[in-house]
């Protein structure tokens, strides 16, 4: 009976996953991975987790490219987040946002070198 209590009181910071996270910058974040949120004993600045860098993550070593912040909020002095891949249609949206400003520079390209002969 005593062996059942034991398992029925483990602690909480066993089940507890250590995991790497490194973000575009360069900056590698040693956190803990409570289901599908990452646990940080110290506050994360807002700049750490920007669109910018979590352009290009990597989780315990395996590149995982651009992804998107879930959530994240105070949690015991740290910072509790949550990170998700993106979409199919994110990428696509992503994708034709990049031809667009492509093709907007070549417009003000062509543009800028008609302006000289129009002057004429």
């Amino acid at each position: 009976m005593s062996n059942e209590n034991n398992v029925m009181t483990m602690n909480t910071e066993s089940s507890l996953v250590k995991s790497k996270v490194q973000l575009t910058d360069g900056t590698v974040l040693n956190l803990n991975l409570n289901g599908t949120e990452y646990e940080s004993e110290t506050p994360i600045a807002d700049e750490v987790l920007s669109d910018e860098n979590l352009s290009n993550v990597t989780i315990d070593d395996v590149n995982k490219g651009k992804m998107k912040l879930n959530s994240k909020y105070p949690y015991n002095g740290g910072t509790r987040f949550s990170l998700r891949e993106m979409t199919e249609d994110e990428k696509t949206i992503e994708k034709l946002n990049v031809q667009l400003t492509q093709t907007q520079v070549g417009l003000t390209e062509v543009y800028e070198m008609l302006l000289p002969i129009s002057a004429q």
